[in-house]
């Protein structure tokens, strides 16, 4: 039973055992490096830091304190990317250092997003030379992976990949995608889907439904890949019906947006589509103005969703899943309802049936309850 993390790692500052009671299936691994972790690579690599080039001054530049935009709430991975971009060290040990964080947030499993070009050399995204290219793309991903694997034997808080492709970018990344994600001999089932999500300057989601992400999607939903789709985030609601009957989307990231259309409210609710919603990170990006009453998630607790709680980039927004939940609770919310988000996850999550069981159980004797 993974019910109880007891930490093993001596230098962590980490020292209280914490039920592992939760899940999470929208967090970007690249968002969720550890803000110390950033300025010690920063300074190793001699980056430009932003102000004085203090760590406050990066954490202050970092960490999103008022409604932005999309676009500009993503503009600080450019920092990020550059501290871990082609170090296969650096990037083992974020993946690690994810899987404690995990632990210590008392999340018990967790699906982490990835984009395996955004962390190559730049020189090689784009050469014609594509076994250089896809060398690279098998080598990031095997060192996040063995991070991963290390942080599950030391913390008992398990952590698998989806592989995401970035709106509007070259052609080859989808194709170098799918071809790792269906190599399960490399990956070992650790790679558990497919996403398309963006960067600063391919935020505008209507890219999302460009020719080849079609494509991508078709071939990936023929070869069984399971499939996850940010959508309604800063789109609106046809974006998700684009999703849904376009992309073949079993899951949508965010979806705030189908409130604006009870066509597709119902839909999604009727169909029981998994919504990933991530409470404080909607605000930051501007994609549900904070004065809004009430939030979108809390109407789909309401109206009884499949929906969960999700951090989305802890290291830009600040929080963890006990910050998002104490939000969650200043909109009338409870930890009914949040345990209700937790097996909503494990039961739309995309390890395999027996897995799911398996986690589905272990959860159930952590909260206390007979099967």
């Amino acid at each position: 039973m993974i019910g109880v993390r007891r930490n093993r790692n001596k230098d962590s500052p980490y020292t209280a055992k914490t039920p592992l009671t939760r899940v999470e299936l929208h967090v970007h691994l690249d968002g969720s490096l550890r803000h110390e972790t950033i300025y010690e690579l920063a300074l190793k690599k001699g980056l430009r830091l932003p102000g004085s080039g203090s760590f406050q001054d990066l954490k202050n530049y970092l960490v999103v304190k008022t409604p932005e935009n999309l676009g500009t709430f993503l503009s600080r991975f450019d920092i990020i990317l550059a501290s871990i971009e082609s170090d296969l060290k650096a990037l083992e040990r974020s993946a690690y250092e994810a899987v404690e964080d995990a632990a210590n947030a008392g999340v018990i499993y967790f699906e982490a997003r990835f984009c395996p070009h955004i962390l190559i050399p730049l020189e090689v995204r784009s050469e014609a030379d594509d076994e250089a290219r896809t060398k690279w793309v098998y080598d990031v991903t095997d060192a996040l992976i063995k991070g991963l694997i290390r942080g599950q034997a030391d913390f008992k808080s398990k952590g698998n990949l989806i592989a995401t492709s970035i709106r509007g970018l070259p052609q080859h990344w989808y194709e170098d995608t799918l071809t790792l994600v269906a190599d399960s001999s490399f990956h070992g089932g650790r790679i558990v889907g497919v996403d398309i999500a963006a960067l600063p300057d391919t935020h505008d989601e209507k890219s999302m439904l460009e020719d080849v992400a079609v494509s991508f999607f078709d071939r990936a939903t023929k070869l069984g890949i399971r499939r996850t789709i940010h959508a309604g985030e800063s789109g609106g609601p046809s974006q998700v019906t684009g999703a849904l009957d376009l992309l073949h989307a079993e899951r949508i990231g965010h979806g705030y947006r189908i409130v604006n259309d009870p066509n597709v409210y119902n839909r999604i609710k009727d169909e029981k589509i998994h919504l990933e919603c991530c409470p404080w990170s909607s605000i930051l990006t501007g994609s549900i103005p904070a004065s809004d009453v009430p939030h979108p998630i809390v109407r789909f607790f309401e109206d009884d969703f499949n929906v969960s709680v999700n951090t989305d980039d802890p290291t830009i927004t600040g929080t963890r899943m006990e910050d998002e939940y104490r939000l969650l609770s200043n909109w009338g919310l409870s930890e009914a309802h949040y345990v209700k988000a937790t097996f909503n996850a494990a039961r739309s999550c995309f390890l395999p049936e027996t897995e799911k069981a398996d986690l589905i159980q272990d959860i159930s004797k952590t909260y206390g309850f007979t099967q």
